[in-house]
């Protein structure tokens, strides 16, 4: 499949790599006969990968992970966000106090 998925999705919707399963269609794979690849290599995920529309990968590790890095980038952007909110805050409050003892000096 050569279509861009977003974390979520590819952990969620398309079964893992690891177990090299034939994509038929958009909503169907077809499972291979052998449990491991060439390396030996096993991922419980495949066992949980299901056809079903309503089951799909959802139970699987690479569906949590997906979910858990679409919320750490949005909390990065968040906090990013806060954090030059401020400090914006900070110089013009600043720059306010600067202003207003300026002024006083001035009267003075």
């Amino acid at each position: 499949m050569s279509t861009h998925l977003s974390p979520i999705e590819g952990g969620c919707c398309d079964p893992p790599s690891i177990c090299e399963m034939e994509y038929v269609n958009m909503g169907y794979w077809k499972k291979s006969n052998e449990t491991a690849n060439v390396d030996g290599k096993y991922d419980k995920d495949c066992d949980v990968w299901q056809n079903d529309e309503r089951a799909l990968c959802y139970d699987c590790q690479a569906c949590k992970l997906g979910f858990v890095k679409t919320l750490e980038g949005k909390w990065v952007r968040v906090g990013t966000f806060l954090v030059v909110m401020s400090l914006l805050l900070m110089i013009f409050h600043l720059l306010l106090f600067v202003a207003t003892m300026w002024e006083q000096q001035k009267l003075t």
